[in-house]
């Protein structure tokens, strides 16, 4: 998953993690890493150090549950080489079969890319559901493939190995809308045009107000600050 801030790349992630297990992001088979908290030292010694960990983890939940989930958010904030130890469970390894695993990576890289060719397409007056997504996601290797961090050089891109790559576009003031309203109800707030305007009207947007700079990720503070 490749995007800005806050335009749902978490969000997703707990949808499939909800259709795949019966608690959710909160079950024993889905296991979130962080990759600026977990890999913050980038020497040699550390990497290997953090692939035979990672190994080792991905083995041992695996063993327990064939079909575990795996996200790893910033996935571009990894030290470069790290991502490689991951091809081996891309597939089966002797007996044991990794293909039921799923792997889910969260990452800001091509976020530029992303809004440049959004904001095109805005202004070209083309609705965001049209082909923009597909043409977004044919770049989005390329670049990952040649950006600092995790998925620099990394041969699970240059063997084929990642299965999709989905861009997540800026969001507009009516998704913002849309995530104000989830947040105000959650609030036991009343869910009006003037409560979901006002928590809107606390965003920032780009200078032409095509997009909210932070998507929907503050939304739930500003409701709290408002209400």
């Amino acid at each position: 998953f490749h995007g800005p801030t806050g335009t749902g790349k978490s969000f997703v992630s707990k949808l499939v993690a909800e259709s795949l297990f019966k608690n959710g992001i909160n079950s024993k088979f889905v296991h979130h890493i962080l990759a600026e908290k977990e890999y913050i030292n980038n020497t040699q010694h550390s990497l290997t150090k953090f692939k035979t960990e990672l190994s080792d983890f991905i083995v041992k939940n695996v063993k327990l549950c064939k079909r575990s989930l795996f996200i790893i958010e910033e996935f571009n904030s990894l030290p470069e080489g790290l991502a490689d130890v991951l091809i081996p469970y891309i597939g089966k390894v002797g007996d044991q079969d990794y293909r039921k695993s799923i792997f889910i990576f969260l990452s800001k890289v091509g976020k530029n890319m992303i809004i440049d060719r959004f904001v095109d397409h805005c202004k070209n007056n083309k609705a965001r559901e049209t082909k923009l997504l597909e043409d977004i996601a044919n770049l989005l290797p390329i670049i990952a493939y040649n950006s600092p961090g995790g998925f620099k050089n990394s041969k699970i891109i240059s063997k084929a190995l990642i299965g999709f790559y989905i861009p997540f576009l800026p969001l507009e003031r009516k998704h913002v809308k849309q995530c104000a309203k989830k947040e105000i109800r959650n609030s036991n707030i009343e869910v009006n045009n003037f409560t979901m305007e006002s928590v809107a009207n606390e965003m920032l947007y780009d200078w032409n107000e095509d997009f909210s700079m932070q998507g929907c990720r503050t939304v739930q503070s500003k409701v709290a600050d408002l209400f």
